[in-house]
């Protein structure tokens, strides 16, 4: 549900910026205006955080950095940044970031299996 808003907020914000009435916060919907902050937020912290996958996990910045059809090899955070402007889905972002979390807590690896015994 909450990818199906963003989404929709997206495309609204495209919307706006094909009419160019995209530059005043202060008229535009409280989701839009949520929506246009924390894509700001993302652009300019998020990246750089998963600019830091390419040495911690390099096998899904790889994937994240092919989705969005470049190369990893020599990819700079500036250019990382542009490419998330361009082609951006918060959907692909949420998937790569909880990925790790949830396939350990549905595969039930032996350590959060330890954790469910432990707590019970």
């Amino acid at each position: 549900k909450r990818n199906r808003l963003m989404e929709e907020q997206r495309l609204l914000w495209i919307e706006q910026l094909k009419s160019n009435a995209a530059g005043d916060l202060d008229n535009d919907p409280d989701e839009l205006r949520k929506f246009k902050r924390w894509r700001f937020y993302f652009l300019q912290e998020g990246v750089n955080d998963i600019m830091l996958w390419k040495e911690s996990n390099p096998k899904c910045f790889a994937e994240l950095v092919e989705t969005m059809g470049a190369d990893c090899a020599n990819l700079e955070v500036n250019e990382l940044r542009t490419l998330f402007r361009g082609v951006f889905s918060f959907a692909a972002y949420l998937a790569f970031s909880i990925r790790s979390n949830t396939q350990d807590f549905v595969e039930l690896s032996s350590t959060t299996m330890l954790g469910v015994l432990v707590t019970n």
